[in-house]
């Protein structure tokens, strides 16, 4: 029986390393998304304010 509990504790733990594994893989891959889009944006930011600039000008 106690081979039993040591078994099924071990598969958990297992279960629970690759959860974690996967977890934090996305998360990463949240992160790096995130880092691209805000320099998306940035672009988009500044090519807004040249054409703001630009308008004001003629």
């Amino acid at each position: 029986m106690a081979n039993i509990v040591e078994e099924v504790a071990i598969n958990v733990e297992k279960e629970v390393i690759l959860s974690t594994n996967s977890y934090e893989q996305l998360v990463d891959e949240l992160l790096e998304k995130t880092k691209e889009a805000k320099k998306k944006l940035k672009v988009v930011k500044d090519n807004a304010s040249f054409a703001l600039i630009g308008s004001k000008e003629k």
